[in-house]
């Protein structure tokens, strides 16, 4: 009876203990933060991370889940300590995965979704926290964005379109514009800017911007209008195309008719004759010429030529 008393005492002196040290806040671990990418491209190579505070406590097991499926564990008394288990698209690295960290190769986009550090102390609390955190791989484009406009160049007071359409990507690429080295916002009333996002297979996605406006003069820099389309997809990915609007100005023509061109290109060197620097002018001007010399030409040739005849006086005293 005594013996059995003093086996029920030791149990209860044990668990009162561990409810002091639970209590009093000594669990032998805390603070647990994980570190896992909110994004990454696919085929890239990652590393997971959890850090924590043992308070002196050692180690007994970390594992790794994603979506509820483990897929590593590190138990600090076993030899080897580190081990990986078949989860569909996961490849641990273990030699470079540890009590903190775990390596994944080659990731693909199955492997979005939620991953889990469960992490617990030794003896004689075995402690264990939780947390976690959301990871999506991204499929970013294998090409750059393309800009394309119907005009190359374009006169103050025309209204421009644009159009940029980015690569195929999982998910679709968020598209921004910029003017002249400028942002421009979509609440930007001097612009209209229109989205629409295009489906493709294999779950893909591509973007297609269109900005509309009126040209005005101030947006030309040196007779250029310069626009820029940037695809992002997160912090993972992003390229820009470019292009250049030049600026159609209206040509006065000179009111003295002069030549553009160096006076002493023409045999007329120096003088201002009317036609100088209007070729149809000048053959007009030398037809009519033409025409006026053969007339006259001709009349010259059919016309006899008169004679002037003087009258005959007969002398007084021939009678």
């Amino acid at each position: 009876m005594d013996k059995d008393c003093r086996r029920e005492y030791g149990k209860m002196r044990c668990a009162l203990l561990q409810l002091l040290l639970i209590v009093g806040g000594a669990t032998g671990l805390k603070d647990l933060t994980i570190n896992v990418p909110a994004t990454v491209r696919s085929g890239d190579t990652v590393t997971l991370s959890c850090h924590y505070d043992l308070e002196g406590s050692s180690l007994y097991t970390i594992q790794w889940f994603h979506d509820n499926s483990e897929f590593y564990r590190y138990v600090f008394d076993r030899v080897p300590p580190a081990s990986s288990f078949n989860v569909s698209g996961i490849q641990v690295n273990i030699s470079k995965s540890n009590t903190h960290d775990v390596t994944l190769v080659d990731v693909s986009r199955n492997l979005t979704g939620w991953y889990k550090c469960e992490v617990s102390a030794s003896s004689p609390s075995y402690h264990t926290m939780i947390e976690k955190a959301m990871m999506e791989v991204v499929d970013a484009p294998k090409t750059d964005p393309t800009i394309r406009t119907e005009k190359e160049r374009i006169a103050v007071g025309e209204t421009l379109r644009v159009n940029c359409t980015s690569g195929n990507s999982r998910p679709a690429s968020t598209v921004t514009w910029k003017l002249n080295g400028d942002s421009i916002e979509d609440n930007n009333p001097h612009f209209i800017v229109s989205y629409h996002k295009t489906s493709h297979p294999d779950d893909m996605k591509s973007t297609k911007s269109q900005i509309e406006f009126r040209v005005t003069k101030d947006m030309f820099r040196n007779g250029r209008l310069r626009l820029r389309c940037t695809a992002t997809i997160s912090d993972v990915y992003r390229k820009s195309a470019d292009i250049e609007i030049t600026e159609d100005v209206p040509r006065i023509a000179s009111i003295t008719f002069e030549s553009p061109y160096d006076p002493r290109a023409n045999g007329c060197a120096g003088q201002n004759w009317p036609w100088n620097g209007n070729r149809g002018a000048a053959i007009i001007m030398a037809t009519v010429a033409a025409t006026l010399f053969l007339m006259m030409t001709s009349l010259m040739m059919t016309v006899p030529p008169i004679t002037n005849v003087l009258a005959r006086s007969e002398p007084a005293g021939s009678r």
